[in-house]
């Protein structure tokens, strides 16, 4: 079961927080892989699971371990949830 407004932590990494929802999740993981495996850095995955509400409690702290941000979203035309980050 999907708790709505609660993120998880797909994967624990140290260097650089990977924001992402829905499809992009598993792209993401990918990249995290290649990442470790070509420069050897950690990148934590993070899987919003719900955008309204969204879960910042868990961003927050994700990025103040990392103190790097990416968020990743599916190409779609306008402005979408990583367009303005707040």
């Amino acid at each position: 079961m999907v708790l709505i407004g609660v993120a998880r932590v797909v994967r624990e990494g140290s260097a650089l927080s990977l924001i992402t929802y829905g499809s992009q999740v598993l792209r993401a993981l990918a990249a995290a892989d290649q990442i470790r495996s070509e420069d050897g850095v950690s990148v934590e995955v993070i899987d919003l699971r719900t955008l309204v509400p969204c879960d910042y409690e868990t961003i927050t702290k994700s990025v103040e371990k990392t103190n790097r941000a990416l968020v990743s979203r599916a190409r779609r035309r306008g402005p979408g949830a990583s367009a303005t980050p707040s």
